[in-house]
């Protein structure tokens, strides 16, 4: 059954702010969200499960009972644009043990001032987690290399009855494991959320790690993206009124049969761009429903997520 979907603002009364840009600031946005609420807010109703003096925090969702540990990277030469490493499991025993543990994405926050917006739009199970420019300019001027920083972690919905390993992570960028050694700037800047997703062949595939249904520690690697369709990044100057939602899926790709696992829950990606010219935020009606779009580091929109119910 869908859950009722939050969306937590920078600009709601009561809301935390990111003003240094630190892991102290990230995870106070963090646990108003998903633990404490804030001003008429209320939390989704996860649960802390510890902090610590190393810039490490760990929180468990009231669903499934999966469960996320991030960690940040304040020191230099990280310091500028603090650096957040965030490991999903199964199940979270203490700081650096986890049980089934998914491979580790990244998450930047940069300290510059007109990167201060953030937005948190969730559900007891899951939830997106993005920052990036307060602007008053159009889309299509203002995130031309401006990369909008996205994050979810939480259940994916999955295509199978009783799924005992649904609990990822994912961001945008390739590979499997992000480490320290990575360095955001020259990784993810350039990667967007929408890097990989929907992008046939030869840009790379960012990799999540699903445990099998037996419950055993096996796992299949599983990329995230939408069926092969063609794809617009700019808005076409004339309408063509068919535009197409999909979701987007989490796929095995083997060499003569490929399978689902599920799809990001309340994500939709439209094969044709739009909104170059809206002025951020505002909200998109795609079937009388409303979506919060994300900014891309193109010059349209092609994602869009549920603010309704997932």
């Amino acid at each position: 059954m869908p859950q009722p979907v939050t969306v937590y603002r920078w600009d709601d009364v009561g809301a935390p702010q990111i003003g240094s840009a630190n892991s102290a600031e990230i995870y106070n946005i963090l646990k108003k969200c998903l633990v404490e609420g804030y001003g008429s807010k209320i939390s989704l109703g996860w649960s802390l499960l510890g902090e610590d003096v190393n810039n490490k925090i760990a929180f468990k969702n009231a669903a499934s009972g999966g469960c996320f540990e991030m960690e940040a990277n304040d020191i230099a030469p990280f310091d500028k644009d603090t650096l957040f490493l965030i490991t999903p499991c199964q199940n979270w025993l203490a700081f650096g043990t986890h049980d089934k543990p998914g491979y580790q994405k990244g998450f930047q926050v940069s300290d510059t001032s007109s990167y201060s917006a953030w937005v948190l739009i969730g559900t007891s199970s899951g939830f997106y987690f993005l920052t990036g420019k307060i602007n008053s300019t159009s889309i299509a001027s203002s995130m031309t290399n401006a990369t909008e920083q996205v994050i979810f972690v939480g259940d994916i919905k999955s295509y199978y009855q009783n799924d005992p390993a649904k609990f990822i992570a994912y961001s945008g960028g390739q590979g499997k494991d992000y480490t320290w050694s990575s360095r955001w700037g020259g990784l993810a800047h350039t990667k967007a959320f929408d890097y990989s997703i929907g992008l046939p062949g030869g840009y790379g595939d960012s990799l999540v790690k699903v445990y099998n249904m037996d419950g055993s520690n096996s796992f299949d690697d599983m990329i995230v993206r939408v069926s092969r369709a063609f794809r617009t990044r700019t808005e076409p100057p004339i309408s063509s009124n068919c535009d197409v939602y999909l979701p987007v899926q989490l796929l095995k790709e083997e060499a003569k049969n490929g399978w689902l696992r599920g799809e990001l829950p309340g994500l939709l990606y439209a094969t044709t761009a739009i909104h170059a010219q809206e002025t951020w935020p505002f909200i998109s009606k795609i079937n009388n429903i409303d979506y919060w779009p994300l900014r891309p580091n193109a010059q349209a929109v092609n994602l869009y997520i549920n603010t309704v119910a997932w």
